[in-house]
Protein backbone atom coordinates (compact mmCIF):
# COMPACT_ATOMS: atom_id res chain seq x y z
CA UNK A 1 0.00 0.00 0.00
CA UNK A 2 1.48 3.31 -1.13
CA UNK A 3 1.89 6.40 0.96
CA UNK A 4 -0.88 7.95 -0.38
CA UNK A 5 -3.30 5.13 -0.25
CA UNK A 6 -2.43 4.93 3.26
CA UNK A 7 -3.55 8.66 3.71
CA UNK A 8 -6.54 8.02 1.40
CA UNK A 9 -7.78 5.18 4.39
CA UNK A 10 -7.48 7.66 7.35
CA UNK A 11 -8.90 10.67 5.77
CA UNK A 12 -11.99 8.93 4.98
CA UNK A 13 -12.28 7.71 8.42
CA UNK A 14 -11.59 11.10 9.72
CA UNK A 15 -14.77 12.36 7.54
CA UNK A 16 -16.66 9.56 9.18
CA UNK A 17 -15.86 9.99 12.24
CA UNK A 18 -16.18 14.19 11.53
CA UNK A 19 -12.62 14.64 12.50
CA UNK A 20 -11.17 17.54 11.28
CA UNK A 21 -7.86 16.22 9.74
CA UNK A 22 -7.24 15.57 6.04
CA UNK A 23 -4.44 14.02 3.80
CA UNK A 24 -2.46 17.02 4.18
CA UNK A 25 -2.29 16.59 7.86
CA UNK A 26 -0.52 13.15 8.00
CA UNK A 27 3.09 12.25 7.36
CA UNK A 28 4.14 8.91 5.96
CA UNK A 29 7.33 8.09 6.05
CA UNK A 30 8.20 4.60 5.48
CA UNK A 31 5.81 2.33 8.21
CA UNK A 32 5.61 5.72 10.30
CA UNK A 33 2.69 7.19 10.38
CA UNK A 34 2.59 11.16 12.53
CA UNK A 35 -0.64 13.50 12.53
CA UNK A 36 0.20 17.65 11.65
CA UNK A 37 0.63 19.59 15.21
CA UNK A 38 1.18 16.15 17.12
CA UNK A 39 4.26 14.88 15.66
CA UNK A 40 5.52 14.12 19.14
CA UNK A 41 3.62 10.83 18.37
CA UNK A 42 4.34 7.87 15.77
CA UNK A 43 1.98 5.53 14.79
CA UNK A 44 4.05 2.37 14.03
CA UNK A 45 3.29 -0.08 11.29
CA UNK A 46 5.17 -3.79 12.20
CA UNK A 47 4.07 -6.88 10.83
CA UNK A 48 4.34 -10.37 12.03
CA UNK A 49 3.90 -14.23 11.29
CA UNK A 50 2.12 -16.30 13.68
CA UNK A 51 1.45 -19.78 13.31
CA UNK A 52 -2.05 -19.44 15.11
CA UNK A 53 -3.48 -16.06 14.07
CA UNK A 54 -1.56 -16.06 10.03
CA UNK A 55 -0.43 -12.15 9.15
CA UNK A 56 -0.64 -9.98 11.49
CA UNK A 57 0.05 -6.03 11.60
CA UNK A 58 0.28 -4.11 14.70
CA UNK A 59 -0.06 -0.11 14.99
CA UNK A 60 2.17 0.86 18.06
CA UNK A 61 2.03 4.33 19.44
CA UNK A 62 5.80 6.01 20.57
CA UNK A 63 6.29 9.38 22.00
CA UNK A 64 9.17 10.69 20.72
CA UNK A 65 12.48 10.57 22.11
CA UNK A 66 11.07 7.51 24.47
CA UNK A 67 11.71 3.85 23.95
CA UNK A 68 8.14 2.73 25.18
CA UNK A 69 5.38 1.74 22.94
CA UNK A 70 2.49 0.45 23.28
CA UNK A 71 0.49 -1.72 20.73
CA UNK A 72 -3.16 0.30 20.11
CA UNK A 73 -3.85 -1.89 16.98
CA UNK A 74 -3.62 -5.15 15.71
CA UNK A 75 -5.74 -7.14 13.18
CA UNK A 76 -5.06 -10.69 11.63
CA UNK A 77 -5.82 -12.74 8.81
CA UNK A 78 -4.94 -16.42 7.76
CA UNK A 79 -7.59 -15.31 4.29
CA UNK A 80 -6.75 -11.93 3.65
CA UNK A 81 -3.58 -10.15 1.93
CA UNK A 82 -1.76 -7.59 3.36
CA UNK A 83 -3.27 -4.55 2.08
CA UNK A 84 -6.59 -5.52 3.13
CA UNK A 85 -5.29 -6.37 7.05
CA UNK A 86 -3.24 -3.06 6.19
CA UNK A 87 -6.80 -1.09 5.48
CA UNK A 88 -8.75 -2.54 8.26
CA UNK A 89 -6.27 -1.82 10.52
CA UNK A 90 -5.82 2.03 9.13
CA UNK A 91 -9.61 2.70 9.44
CA UNK A 92 -9.22 1.63 13.66
CA UNK A 93 -5.98 4.01 13.87
CA UNK A 94 -8.52 6.46 12.35
CA UNK A 95 -10.93 5.56 14.63
CA UNK A 96 -8.46 5.63 17.66
CA UNK A 97 -6.65 9.15 16.20
CA UNK A 98 -10.14 10.55 15.99
CA UNK A 99 -11.55 9.83 19.21
CA UNK A 100 -8.31 11.81 21.00
CA UNK A 101 -7.14 14.25 18.93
Amino acid sequence: MTANEIKQVLEDKFIDENCGFRKKDIKVNGNIIQIKDYEHIQFEIEWDDDDYFGRCCYIKETYVGYDDSDVIVMEDSKHKTDDEILAHTLVLLGYYIASRF
